[in-house]
């Protein structure tokens, strides 16, 4: 009884700084910790997801390299890999920002971008990696989805016969925001697979292909569609921000019946966030083409 009230303690600590990140040296110290020997696995898995939401901190980074090297588990070696986009991520965005914005945060930021983009990079030329490892290292490159060697690796996931390589392809295709996946999304958005599918809906936001709105909102709307369905849409809807997604989000978060609701609410309540951040700090956020 004593250890199930611990792990559920646990739980509650790593579920909050998933839903709430505070970029704190108190909260980085207690990632380490449950990211470290003697926890549980499913406990180093999640704290591997709450990691992602910390990119700048050198230590988590190093602490997720080593567990994608020796942790005995495939997938908490698989959730380590995954987490490391979030420094991808944010190295690829501080890579095209004005150099005079944070000048020695940018400094850090890219350092540890190039030395997780290189070791990435050469853990997908070991063949001693298993299958599941490979899935997350290219989930974790996707916002280099444009690049000319990251393209044929989710590429070549996408046309996998496995599910579970089609899933990270569509993962890092969202992570892209790239619309040389435009075709891609089409397809992934006729599979039969409503996980997939669901990741396809997502995309289609993410790389804000208007052509693929319709969709998106009958998915949204359709209170009989499956919770994950119906979640995935509201996500591509925020990510397509147009004005009739806001108009369908906004009706959708305004119903107290509908159970989707508060999601939605959470979608719109990021994007006035978003604008508040870019407006103070004079930044745009860009998608490729």
């Amino acid at each position: 009884m004593k250890k199930l009230r611990k792990l559920a303690k646990q739980y509650e600590d790593l579920r909050a700084l998933i839903e709430r990140p505070d970029d704190t040296p108190e909260t980085h110290t207690l990632l380490l910790e449950y990211l470290g020997d003697g926890k549980e696995e499913a406990v180093r898995m999640m704290a591997c997801r709450a990691a992602r939401a910390y990119p700048g901190n050198e230590a988590l980074n190093l602490k997720l390299i080593e567990l994608a090297d020796h942790d005995p588990e495939n997938e908490v070696r698989y959730e380590a890999l995954r987490a490391l986009g979030g420094i991808i991520r944010e190295g690829d965005f501080w890579s095209v920002s004005d150099e005079e914005f944070q000048a020695e945060k940018r400094t850090k930021i890219l350092a540890l971008f190039e030395k997780t983009k290189d070791y990435l990079r050469h853990l997908l030329l070991e063949a001693v990696r298993s299958p599941f490892e490979r899935y997350g290292a290219v989930e974790a490159l996707g916002p280099l989805g444009g690049e000319d060697w990251v393209a044929p690796l989710i590429g070549g996931l996408w046309y996998s016969d496995e599910d579970k390589a089609r899933h990270s392809a569509l993962i890092a295709v969202a992570a892209s925001c790239d619309k040389r996946w435009r075709g891609l999304v089409r397809d992934a958005l006729k599979v039969k697979s409503e996980v997939l599918f669901s990741k396809a809906l997502i995309a289609a936001g993410a790389l804000r292909l208007l052509e693929h709105e319709e969709m998106l909102c009958r998915v949204a709307s359709r209170q009989k569609s499956s919770r994950l369905l119906r979640a995935s849409a509201i996500k591509g809807l925020a990510s397509l921000n147009s004005k009739r997604s806001r108009s369908i989000l906004t009706k959708i978060m305004k119903n107290p019946k509908d159970r989707l609701s508060l999601e939605a609410r959470g979608r719109i309540d990021e994007l006035v966030f978003s604008k508040k951040l870019l407006g103070s700090k004079n930044l745009s956020v860009s998608h490729k083409s």
